[in-house]
Formats: structure tokens, C-alpha cells, sequence
């Protein structure tokens, strides 16, 4: 049998969903947000199971570090794997188009 992961978000991470969804509501589409949450959230669960599915970043410094990235539609959700733990920490999500060296290091 699979070992289950725990998930949790970063308060960063949570942050950074709530301002995605806030920026759709503010352009009057709230049925996109609330679909943009469910697929983040959905994404985010999947990772419960077989989290080492989502490879390393590519930048090797934080590859070192035992960072990773998945897609979720126009987002990125940047991840550590706690083994011991069997914790899969969310640290941030930020839209895929932004300039994700800037976005990951200065919110």
C-alpha cells in the first residue's frame, strides 16, 4: 500500500491563492474563481499521493534544497517533500507567466 502524505500550505502559499482568486473576483468573473480554486486545491490534494511523481525544479541551487514545481493550469505550486515527516509543504503558487525567480523570492 502507498504511504499517504500530509498537505499543508505555507501561509504564504495560502496568501497567494487567496490574491488569485481576489483578482478574479475583482474582473467580475466568479465562477473562473472558484474553478481556479477548485483546480489549485485539487492540484495541491493530489500530491497526498506519490508526491515524488513532481520533479525537482530546475535551477540547481534549489534542486539541492529539494524544491519542486507542478503545474496547475496557469499556475505553478512550489513544494518540499518532508520524508521522515511524510508532509508535503506548499510554499508558494504564482501564476506561470510572472517572473517566477522574482514572484518566489520577494512576496
Amino acid at each position: 500500500m502507498q504511504d499517504k502524505y500530509r498537505v499543508t500550505l505555507t501561509d504564504r502559499a495560502m496568501s497567494d491563492i487567496e490574491s488569485i482568486i481576489v483578482y478574479y473576483i475583482a474582473l467580475g468573473l466568479f465562477n473562473t474563481a472558484e474553478r481556479v480554486r477548485k483546480s489549485i486545491m485539487e492540484s495541491v490534494n493530489s500530491l497526498s499521493y506519490f508526491p515524488y511523481r513532481i520533479a525537482l525544479v530546475s535551477e540547481k541551487a534549489l534542486a539541492e534544497k529539494g524544491l519542486r514545481k507542478m503545474v496547475s493550469g496557469k499556475f505553478l505550486v512550489y513544494f518540499y517533500i518532508y520524508e521522515e515527516e511524510k508532509e508535503v509543504m506548499i510554499v508558494a503558487v504564482i501564476p506561470a507567466k510572472c517572473d517566477q525567480q522574482s514572484k518566489l523570492f520577494h512576496k
